[in-house]
């Protein structure tokens, strides 16, 4: 059962029908590899945003440059800090 469905259960029957239909083709997509959820955009973003600590630039003129969130820039940071 979908964990939506699990979360809420005063849902409307038509969205219980679109909630197991589409948990339904995410299980048939994941077993032939189609469906691998959203991509770490940002994180693709973590040599650039290494580079630029490097330089010196500050934490907002880097998310604003990369287009990336504050959020995104520190967890970055954090997972290659040494």
């Amino acid at each position: 059962m979908p964990t939506a469905i699990k979360k809420n259960l005063e849902v409307h029957p038509h969205q219980m029908d679109y909630l197991q239909r589409d948990a339904e083709r995410q299980r048939e997509g994941s077993a032939e590899g189609k469906y691998a959820g959203r991509q770490p955009t940002a994180r693709r973003k973590a040599e650039e945003v290494m580079r630029l600590c490097d330089e010196g630039q500050s934490a907002n003129d880097m998310t604003k440059t990369l287009g990336i969130s504050r959020a995104s820039f520190f967890r970055i940071v954090a997972d290659n800090a040494d």
